[in-house]
């Protein structure tokens, strides 16, 4: 829907659709809706992540498929360690909670 509104809004219609070489000079696609759904994946993933782009970003569709594999990955590793890392430093031993209940009745 914003490709359509962003291409239509376009006084002579070389928008940013015809400038980034998505379409030709007659308005047909030239990349797949593949294409555009990586694209997408990969600047929701970047941008959810506040991963950012950097001097160095992804610009093919190849390249943007591995970056987002990698930024899903990184992003649960980070999760896991930090749950796990809470859950160590939280857990309450066998011995401590023996002690407590005694101390209890």
């Amino acid at each position: 829907m914003f490709l359509v509104a962003c291409d239509e809004e376009s006084d002579n219609g070389a928008g940013w659709i015809l400038s980034e070489g998505m379409v030709d000079e007659d308005g047909n696609w030239l990349q797949t809706r593949y294409h555009e759904w990586i694209t997408a994946f990969y600047w929701s993933i970047t941008t959810m992540s506040t991963i950012g782009y950097g001097d160095i970003s992804a610009s093919t569709t190849s390249e943007r498929t591995v970056a987002s594999v990698v930024m899903v990955f990184g992003v649960g590793f980070f999760a896991w360690a930090t749950g796990r890392l809470t859950y160590i430093l939280t857990k309450t031993s066998i011995c401590r909670t023996q002690f407590n209940s005694k101390i209890e009745v």
